[in-house]
């Protein structure tokens, strides 16, 4: 008996070492096959339009990077690149490229201003105040900077300093109302209240409509024991906030599918804008240092990314439009940007598309077309000057 016993274990035993490999190999494909479908469930509830700006901001980054390394001294690629990398709520990377253009070109006030906004933005008060102090030496008299000074003086406790740097500046100012309620909110905080009723008095002559202007109002008027004033100007900002609130909860409600799909397809505008800008500058200067082969690698780049993202999203006339004024712009493959410009207008027969569209044919010396894109596009902005003067200029040369 025992001796059975210990070969039904055994088997048994056997049975179970045999059978875990297969569970495991089970459990395994199963969860790998889950994983998949989560990935191809996530790809497929993405819209097109996201998919696109996804694309794009992998592309112009990566774009971006290489130009720079190649051009690092030019300014024109590290201004775009920051800006590109500021829209994308990448500040360390902005700052990171802003402190480059800034040890190529010390002398361009663009690259302070925007680090000082990016550091003020970021919590780092005392650093915005150094870069916009750098950017005053180049700019003295651009006196909005002063402005931004004081506010992260406020931000930093230093009120007095605040007052100083606005106080006597905002006489000469051309539209001081900003400075006013700087100044008087430095007031508020060292308690001088009389002082800051007599500027924020000052604002909400000129800006009735400041969003905290009689909020503000209304607490120097409680410290100043002037009850009935501070009761006017809470119930005039009480009346404001709700307004406002109304407005916005029932807007958001109307509108917001629509909304989210405008801004998604501004974000798409704004990124083949960019990349656009990159071509153009880029070939420019690989052109300018005589290197032919770069220019053309740097064009057939851009247009495998408008490519790949057309087909993608191939129903935004924006990327159409930029994709064939880069071509328009370099001078290349002319045949390819009179199609594209043609697309663009297809979707959408706006002024900006019939103005490049006609552009397009005079490059080609197709007048008659030229003329009569040109004209559409008259028609639809008629007030706009460049147009006119393009068709003039179109008119003249056929005579």
């Amino acid at each position: 008996m025992n001796t059975n016993r210990r070969h039904f274990q055994q088997s048994g035993n056997s049975r179970k070492t045999k059978l875990l490999p297969a569970i495991s190999i089970a459990w395994v494909t199963i969860a790998i096959f889950s994983m998949l479908m989560t990935s191809w469930s996530f790809a497929s509830e993405v819209a097109p339009q996201q998919q696109a700006v996804i694309f794009l901001k992998e592309q112009i980054s990566a774009l971006s990077e290489e130009l720079l390394s190649d051009f690092p001294q030019d300014s024109g690629l590290a201004l775009t690149a920051a800006r590109f990398h500021q829209s994308c709520n990448s500040p360390y990377k902005m700052m990171e490229v802003l402190e480059q253009g800034l040890r190529y070109d010390p002398k361009n006030g663009e690259f302070s201003k925007m680090m000082g906004e990016t550091a003020f933005k970021n919590g780092e008060y005392e650093k915005a105040i150094i870069y916009w102090k750098k950017f005053l030496q180049l700019s003295p008299k651009n006196w909005d900077i002063h402005n931004d000074i004081a506010g992260a003086l406020i931000f930093s406790g230093k009120y007095k300093e605040a007052i100083e740097t606005l106080e006597e500046r905002s006489k000469t100012f051309a539209k001081p109302v900003r400075s006013y309620w700087l100044i008087g909110q430095a007031y508020m905080q060292l308690e001088k209240h009389e002082k800051a009723k007599e500027y924020l008095e000052k604002g909400i002559k000129i800006k009735p409509g400041h969003p905290k202007g009689h909020y503000l109002l209304a607490k120097t008027y409680i410290r100043l024991k002037e009850q009935e004033k501070a009761r006017h100007h809470m119930e005039i900002h009480r009346r404001r906030k709700d307004k406002v609130a109304k407005l916005r909860h029932q807007w958001v409600k109307t509108r917001n599918n629509d909304i989210s799909q405008k801004s998604t397809e501004g974000e798409i505008k704004r990124l083949c804008n960019v990349l656009s800008r990159l071509c153009i500058r880029g070939t420019k200067l690989y052109r300018s240092s005589k290197n032919d082969g770069e220019s053309r690698k740097l064009t057939e780049k851009v247009e495998t990314i408008f490519q790949q993202t057309i087909a993608i999203h191939p129903n935004q006339s924006d990327i159409y439009y930029e994709f064939a004024f880069s071509y328009f712009t370099i001078n290349h493959n002319m045949d390819k940007a009179t199609e594209l410009a043609k697309k663009a207008v297809e979707l959408e027969e706006s002024a900006q598309n019939y103005f490049l569209l006609g552009r397009i044919y005079y490059k080609n010396s197709d007048t008659k077309d030229a003329l009569m894109a040109i004209g559409k596009a008259m028609n639809l902005e008629s007030k706009n000057l460049n147009y006119k003067q393009k068709y003039d200029e179109i008119k003249k040369a056929v005579k």
